[in-house]
């Protein structure tokens, strides 16, 4: 219920020659001799995205094959792998460029509106000052723009609902800012898993969200299973 297709595929074409030209166009036409695009005073367009290889070595090898396609149109990339404690710290010193992580989307983005709502201080890495400020009523961290604040607004107002229709309307309108706003970049949906039972256990159900914040397999209900 809560699909948005603008989100689902938001800009996730691979198309060299429009990128080349927005780049072009925002005045980044200049190249060192490397091929890697300039700024305005002359540095290199450089960032260094943080992952933890212990944790989804997957994702090291989607920024190796981004590193690659970012480096075709001129911008240079550092695939940052770190442990875990390290990617912490450094989120909350707000002292990266950018980090991946698994995106919290799904059945019912209620349980977890981090990606599209600045609300976790740690897990909304796009924009910790942000989310510092939403957890501490305006106390500690960064005011946010005014798109930020509104989906704030509408997702306090969505958690007050007794209403499902009530929380569908304000938090569809929370997904439709964060595609206006596209403060991140999805890469690709993550992998069907599976699960093993025997053929005389029963109440299992054929499929089921796989999810942290769900969490499987609770919804399941395994105090129902039996033999």
């Amino acid at each position: 219920p809560w699909f948005n297709e603008r989100l689902a595929k938001q800009f996730s074409e691979y198309d060299p020659a429009k990128s080349n030209g927005l780049l072009d166009g925002l005045g980044y036409d200049k190249k060192d001799g490397d091929g890697f695009r300039l700024t305005a005073d002359g540095q290199k367009i450089f960032f260094s995205i943080d992952v933890i290889p212990t944790l989804s070595p997957d994702l090291v090898d989607t920024l190796e094959l981004i590193k690659k396609h970012w480096a075709a149109i001129g911008v240079d990339l550092k695939v940052n792998a770190i442990e875990r404690t390290l990617y912490y710290s450094r989120g909350d010193a707000n002292d990266q460029d950018a980090a991946v992580w698994l995106a919290a989307s799904g059945p019912d983005i209620m349980f977890d509106p981090r990606d599209y709502v600045a609300t976790h201080p740690q897990g909304s890495r796009y924009a910790l000052p942000w989310a510092q400020w939403y957890v501490s009523n305006g106390k500690n961290g960064e005011e946010p723009p005014e798109s930020q604040k509104q989906r704030m607004k509408l997702f306090d107002e969505a958690r007050a609902a007794a209403d499902p229709e009530q929380q569908r309307v304000a938090m569809s309108q929370v997904l439709e800012m964060s595609a206006d706003a596209f403060e991140w970049i999805g890469v690709c949906l993550a992998v069907n898993t599976y699960g093993m039972c025997k053929n005389d256990l029963y109440n299992v159900p054929d499929a089921e969200p796989s999810s942290w914040t769900y969490p499987n397999p609770g919804p399941a209900l395994p105090q129902s299973f039996t033999f």
